[in-house]
């Protein structure tokens, strides 16, 4: 699978594009996980809102997959909490959820998430709103 983003935007990234996935479903993580590793972009893997707040401090993603409906806290949660940890500043965060109805995407838009992706998740529109996310001036 080819990259999508520009050559110019990956060299501005350094070797390899940094994505944090955030899924309390094990297997549709690590799914993703591939996907992603396959389409040229380093991965993290946190299964829980908590895990993922200490896996972004250390990996510093340029982009955060965030399913909405976490146990225990939800995405729109964890992404305020994200949000304000200096070490994240300029990341970007996607919605991934189940929930595709026009109230989903306005909630996914108030909680300033850049993309909303709906589950079961279509690798090509995934890799596109990746692609966007990174290819935005900052």
């Amino acid at each position: 699978m080819e990259s999508h983003l520009p050559a110019s935007r990956v060299s501005e990234l350094g070797s390899t594009p940094r994505v944090l996935i955030v899924d309390d479903n094990r297997e549709a993580a690590k799914h993703l996980g591939i996907l992603l590793e396959l389409g040229a972009y380093e991965t993290r893997i946190a299964y829980s809102a908590l895990e993922a707040l200490a896996v972004a401090k250390l990996f510093r993603p340029q982009v955060a997959l965030i399913d909405i409906h976490l146990f225990g806290m939800n995405g729109y949660d964890l992404v305020s909490l994200l949000r304000v940890q200096p070490e994240l500043e300029g990341c970007r965060y996607i919605a991934v959820t189940g929930c595709s109805g026009p109230l989903a995407v306005a909630r996914s838009v108030t909680a300033r998430f850049a993309a909303h992706v709906t589950k079961p998740v279509i690798a090509e529109d995934l890799l596109a709103a990746i692609a966007g996310c990174l290819s935005v001036e900052e």
